[in-house]
């Protein structure tokens, strides 16, 4: 349910999510989340969010993913599977995993922060 990509973003870089989803259905869908984008855009098969422009840049953080909730956001229907992940543009890329329940907040040593979306 949850998609979590640990990354650090430069500042004013470009960056892109593509998350492709299977829905109850059986139906293949994307959502992609991109700072190029002015808007939300929701066609039958695919929708185009705009990435938030708070995110800290320089620093680890955990971008966190609320994939069922995009879904039945964007499409109306009830999230089944992530099939696809796709990251584009400039950052570092730590690690990518998903989780049931969405991660606690708490001071890692690493110095990572959550970002939910």
């Amino acid at each position: 349910r949850y998609l979590v990509l640990q990354v650090s973003i430069p500042a004013a870089a470009a960056i892109s999510v593509e998350v492709g989803v299977l829905d109850t259905n059986g139906t293949r869908r994307r959502v992609v989340m991109s700072s190029a984008f002015r808007g939300a855009v929701v066609h039958q098969l695919h929708a185009q969010v705009r990435k938030a422009a708070l995110i800290p840049c320089y620093v680890w953080l955990n971008w966190c993913f609320d994939v069922a909730a995009l879904v039945d956001a964007s499409f109306a229907t009830t999230f089944r599977t992530i099939d696809s992940i796709c990251l584009s543009g400039t950052c570092k890329l730590r690690r990518v995993f998903t989780m049931k329940e969405p991660p606690i907040p708490s001071d890692h040593p690493f110095g990572t922060t959550i970002y939910n979306v």
